[in-house]
């Protein structure tokens, strides 16, 4: 792994941690991040963000070409706006 991508990773880790933080919360794994995210309102739908998960999770490890056509259709359909309103918000608020 290049230098490039290694920073790449620590900044998303630090942008994962810094608003929650912010709070006061100490959300250690991805589901306790959505709740927690959902309950202080940085995220509008948590069951989208948990529908995220769940097909990243399923994406990491299948090779199956619907279930790719499924993500992608999702991705474009629900999670893409999904995460526009939290940068938006992010960028608002900062």
């Amino acid at each position: 792994m290049n230098e490039r991508d290694i920073r790449w990773k620590q900044r998303f880790q630090n942008f994962e941690k810094a608003y929650l933080q912010e709070q006061g919360v100490d959300a250690r794994f991805p589901r306790e991040v959505i709740k927690a995210s959902y309950h202080y309102g940085l995220i509008e739908d948590g069951e989208i963000w948990m529908d995220m998960l769940e097909k990243r999770n399923i994406m990491a490890h299948t090779y199956n070409e619907d279930t790719f056509r499924q993500a992608v259709n999702d991705i474009a359909s629900s999670f893409y706006p999904a995460i526009a309103n939290l940068y938006h918000y992010l960028q608002k608020n900062a």
